[in-house]
Protein backbone atom coordinates (compact mmCIF):
# COMPACT_ATOMS: atom_id res chain seq x y z
CA UNK A 1 0.00 0.00 0.00
CA UNK A 2 2.83 2.43 0.71
CA UNK A 3 4.60 1.26 -1.93
CA UNK A 4 1.44 1.94 -4.67
CA UNK A 5 0.78 5.22 -2.65
CA UNK A 6 4.41 7.04 -3.28
CA UNK A 7 4.10 5.53 -6.72
CA UNK A 8 0.74 7.88 -7.01
CA UNK A 9 2.24 10.59 -5.61
CA UNK A 10 5.58 10.65 -7.90
CA UNK A 11 3.40 10.01 -10.66
CA UNK A 12 1.24 13.44 -9.54
CA UNK A 13 3.87 15.94 -8.99
CA UNK A 14 5.64 15.22 -12.20
CA UNK A 15 2.60 16.35 -14.20
CA UNK A 16 3.13 20.10 -15.40
CA UNK A 17 -0.88 20.77 -14.99
CA UNK A 18 -1.11 19.74 -11.62
CA UNK A 19 2.01 21.69 -10.45
CA UNK A 20 0.26 24.90 -12.64
CA UNK A 21 -2.74 24.09 -10.38
CA UNK A 22 -0.80 24.63 -7.80
CA UNK A 23 0.43 28.27 -8.67
CA UNK A 24 -2.76 29.49 -10.47
CA UNK A 25 -4.50 28.92 -7.24
CA UNK A 26 -2.50 30.55 -4.85
CA UNK A 27 -2.06 33.39 -7.30
CA UNK A 28 -6.12 33.30 -7.61
CA UNK A 29 -6.84 33.55 -4.05
CA UNK A 30 -4.57 36.65 -3.70
CA UNK A 31 -6.22 38.57 -6.45
CA UNK A 32 -9.83 37.92 -5.45
CA UNK A 33 -8.81 39.34 -2.00
CA UNK A 34 -6.86 42.57 -3.90
CA UNK A 35 -10.11 42.64 -6.28
CA UNK A 36 -12.70 42.51 -3.77
CA UNK A 37 -11.05 45.40 -1.81
CA UNK A 38 -10.67 47.76 -4.71
CA UNK A 39 -14.47 47.35 -5.15
CA UNK A 40 -14.51 48.53 -1.08
CA UNK A 41 -15.91 44.57 -0.33
CA UNK A 42 -15.11 42.82 2.33
CA UNK A 43 -11.70 41.26 1.23
CA UNK A 44 -13.06 37.55 2.09
CA UNK A 45 -15.85 38.06 0.20
CA UNK A 46 -16.65 35.09 -2.95
CA UNK A 47 -13.94 32.64 -1.03
CA UNK A 48 -16.59 30.10 0.48
CA UNK A 49 -18.11 30.25 -3.51
CA UNK A 50 -15.12 29.91 -5.31
CA UNK A 51 -13.71 26.77 -3.04
CA UNK A 52 -17.21 25.43 -4.56
CA UNK A 53 -15.99 26.40 -8.23
CA UNK A 54 -12.68 25.08 -7.49
CA UNK A 55 -14.16 21.77 -6.71
CA UNK A 56 -16.43 21.27 -9.28
CA UNK A 57 -13.40 22.30 -11.54
CA UNK A 58 -10.79 19.86 -10.25
CA UNK A 59 -12.95 16.85 -10.49
CA UNK A 60 -12.05 16.86 -14.47
CA UNK A 61 -8.61 16.62 -13.48
CA UNK A 62 -9.05 14.03 -10.65
CA UNK A 63 -11.94 12.03 -13.02
CA UNK A 64 -9.28 11.86 -15.86
CA UNK A 65 -6.47 10.76 -14.04
CA UNK A 66 -8.55 7.92 -12.69
CA UNK A 67 -10.25 6.43 -15.73
CA UNK A 68 -6.68 7.15 -18.08
CA UNK A 69 -5.42 4.31 -16.03
CA UNK A 70 -8.08 2.04 -16.61
CA UNK A 71 -8.03 2.67 -20.82
CA UNK A 72 -4.37 2.42 -20.30
CA UNK A 73 -4.51 -0.65 -18.53
CA UNK A 74 -2.48 0.67 -15.57
CA UNK A 75 -4.84 -0.86 -13.24
CA UNK A 76 -5.41 -4.20 -14.34
CA UNK A 77 -1.30 -4.26 -14.52
CA UNK A 78 -0.98 -3.38 -10.89
CA UNK A 79 -3.31 -6.30 -9.91
CA UNK A 80 -1.24 -8.59 -11.39
CA UNK A 81 1.71 -7.58 -9.48
CA UNK A 82 0.19 -8.17 -6.59
CA UNK A 83 -1.72 -5.34 -5.29
CA UNK A 84 -4.87 -5.75 -4.03
CA UNK A 85 -8.05 -3.66 -5.59
CA UNK A 86 -9.11 -2.03 -1.86
CA UNK A 87 -5.85 -0.71 -2.17
CA UNK A 88 -5.62 0.37 -5.29
CA UNK A 89 -9.06 2.09 -4.81
CA UNK A 90 -8.17 3.70 -1.57
CA UNK A 91 -4.69 5.14 -3.01
CA UNK A 92 -7.13 6.39 -5.91
CA UNK A 93 -8.90 7.99 -3.14
CA UNK A 94 -6.02 9.90 -1.69
CA UNK A 95 -4.67 10.93 -5.25
CA UNK A 96 -7.37 12.53 -5.89
CA UNK A 97 -7.96 13.75 -2.32
CA UNK A 98 -4.08 14.97 -2.42
CA UNK A 99 -5.11 17.52 -5.35
CA UNK A 100 -8.07 18.86 -3.82
CA UNK A 101 -6.42 19.27 -0.70
CA UNK A 102 -3.67 21.39 -2.44
CA UNK A 103 -5.13 23.87 -4.75
CA UNK A 104 -8.11 24.59 -2.73
CA UNK A 105 -5.97 24.90 0.32
CA UNK A 106 -3.46 27.02 -1.35
CA UNK A 107 -6.24 29.15 -2.53
CA UNK A 108 -7.65 29.69 1.50
CA UNK A 109 -4.06 30.47 2.56
CA UNK A 110 -3.03 32.94 -0.02
CA UNK A 111 -6.67 34.46 0.98
CA UNK A 112 -5.76 34.17 4.24
CA UNK A 113 -2.77 35.80 3.43
CA UNK A 114 -4.48 38.91 1.57
CA UNK A 115 -7.02 38.86 4.41
CA UNK A 116 -4.30 39.33 6.93
CA UNK A 117 -2.23 42.32 5.01
CA UNK A 118 -5.20 44.58 3.98
CA UNK A 119 -7.51 43.35 7.18
CA UNK A 120 -5.00 43.06 9.36
CA UNK A 121 -6.97 39.44 10.41
CA UNK A 122 -8.41 36.29 9.01
CA UNK A 123 -12.02 37.09 8.75
CA UNK A 124 -13.05 33.51 7.41
CA UNK A 125 -14.82 31.57 10.10
CA UNK A 126 -13.35 27.72 11.44
CA UNK A 127 -17.27 26.08 10.52
CA UNK A 128 -16.37 27.97 7.05
CA UNK A 129 -13.56 26.06 6.55
CA UNK A 130 -14.61 22.89 8.10
CA UNK A 131 -17.73 23.18 5.38
CA UNK A 132 -15.33 23.72 2.48
CA UNK A 133 -12.94 20.69 3.31
CA UNK A 134 -16.08 18.75 4.17
CA UNK A 135 -18.16 19.29 0.72
CA UNK A 136 -14.59 18.92 -0.79
CA UNK A 137 -14.41 15.36 0.22
CA UNK A 138 -17.71 14.84 -0.72
CA UNK A 139 -16.58 16.01 -4.75
CA UNK A 140 -13.76 13.25 -3.88
CA UNK A 141 -15.33 10.45 -2.98
CA UNK A 142 -18.48 11.20 -6.16
CA UNK A 143 -15.44 11.91 -8.21
CA UNK A 144 -13.06 8.37 -7.62
CA UNK A 145 -16.97 6.31 -6.99
CA UNK A 146 -18.01 7.73 -10.97
CA UNK A 147 -14.62 7.40 -12.25
CA UNK A 148 -14.24 3.85 -11.09
CA UNK A 149 -17.92 2.81 -12.12
CA UNK A 150 -18.04 3.57 -15.77
CA UNK A 151 -14.13 3.17 -16.64
CA UNK A 152 -14.24 4.67 -20.09
CA UNK A 153 -12.77 7.65 -21.91
CA UNK A 154 -15.41 10.28 -20.95
CA UNK A 155 -15.57 8.57 -17.27
CA UNK A 156 -13.59 11.15 -16.24
CA UNK A 157 -15.63 14.37 -17.28
CA UNK A 158 -19.19 13.18 -15.85
CA UNK A 159 -18.13 14.06 -12.26
CA UNK A 160 -17.76 17.47 -13.73
CA UNK A 161 -20.94 17.44 -15.48
CA UNK A 162 -22.89 15.95 -12.46
CA UNK A 163 -21.03 18.58 -10.12
CA UNK A 164 -21.82 21.33 -12.03
CA UNK A 165 -25.79 20.43 -12.34
CA UNK A 166 -25.22 20.27 -8.43
CA UNK A 167 -23.89 23.53 -8.43
CA UNK A 168 -26.28 25.57 -10.73
CA UNK A 169 -29.31 23.95 -8.97
CA UNK A 170 -27.64 24.55 -4.75
CA UNK A 171 -27.91 28.48 -6.15
CA UNK A 172 -30.96 28.55 -8.95
CA UNK A 173 -33.62 26.08 -6.50
CA UNK A 174 -34.17 29.36 -4.50
CA UNK A 175 -35.78 31.12 -7.27
CA UNK A 176 -38.57 28.14 -6.94
CA UNK A 177 -38.42 26.44 -4.18
CA UNK A 178 -39.13 27.27 -0.81
CA UNK A 179 -35.58 28.62 1.08
CA UNK A 180 -36.33 26.18 3.78
CA UNK A 181 -36.47 23.17 1.82
CA UNK A 182 -33.90 24.43 -0.47
CA UNK A 183 -31.55 24.54 2.56
CA UNK A 184 -32.21 21.21 3.18
CA UNK A 185 -31.26 19.95 -0.20
CA UNK A 186 -28.24 21.84 0.05
CA UNK A 187 -27.36 19.77 2.70
CA UNK A 188 -27.06 16.95 0.28
CA UNK A 189 -25.61 18.25 -2.85
CA UNK A 190 -22.25 18.15 -2.66
CA UNK A 191 -21.16 21.96 -3.38
CA UNK A 192 -24.72 23.04 -2.14
CA UNK A 193 -23.15 24.16 1.59
CA UNK A 194 -20.43 26.07 0.09
CA UNK A 195 -23.00 27.71 -2.44
CA UNK A 196 -26.04 28.15 -0.07
CA UNK A 197 -24.28 30.63 2.38
CA UNK A 198 -26.19 31.06 5.30
CA UNK A 199 -28.96 27.58 6.24
CA UNK A 200 -31.74 26.70 8.42
CA UNK A 201 -30.31 23.29 9.05
CA UNK A 202 -28.01 23.07 12.32
CA UNK A 203 -24.57 23.05 11.81
CA UNK A 204 -24.21 19.70 12.92
CA UNK A 205 -26.52 17.64 10.45
CA UNK A 206 -24.97 18.85 7.98
CA UNK A 207 -21.70 18.03 9.15
CA UNK A 208 -23.12 14.98 9.75
CA UNK A 209 -24.98 14.39 6.65
CA UNK A 210 -21.55 15.23 4.46
CA UNK A 211 -19.73 12.73 6.12
CA UNK A 212 -22.38 9.65 5.71
CA UNK A 213 -22.87 10.57 1.97
CA UNK A 214 -18.85 10.60 1.63
CA UNK A 215 -18.66 7.45 3.57
CA UNK A 216 -20.92 5.43 1.79
CA UNK A 217 -19.85 7.09 -1.68
CA UNK A 218 -16.30 5.25 -0.77
CA UNK A 219 -18.51 1.99 0.34
CA UNK A 220 -19.79 1.89 -2.87
CA UNK A 221 -17.25 2.90 -5.11
CA UNK A 222 -14.79 0.22 -3.42
CA UNK A 223 -17.81 -2.51 -3.77
CA UNK A 224 -17.97 -1.53 -7.34
CA UNK A 225 -14.05 -1.77 -8.54
CA UNK A 226 -13.86 -5.20 -6.38
CA UNK A 227 -16.48 -6.62 -8.57
CA UNK A 228 -15.45 -5.13 -11.70
CA UNK A 229 -14.23 -6.96 -14.52
CA UNK A 230 -11.40 -5.38 -16.07
CA UNK A 231 -10.55 -7.67 -19.05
Amino acid sequence: MVDLLKLEMKELFRQFVFRSLLLLCSVFGICLGILNDSMNDPVSAGVMEWCGILAVMLSAYGGLSVSREFNRNTIRNKIVVGHRRGHIFLAKLILVGMIYLMCIGLFILASFLIQWIIAGRILLQWKQLLTAALSAALCVALTVTISTAVRTDIAGLIPLLVLFLSMMFSGLGYEFIDHKIMDVINVFLPCGQMMAGESAVKFSVAVSCSLLETVLLCIAGCLIFRKADLN
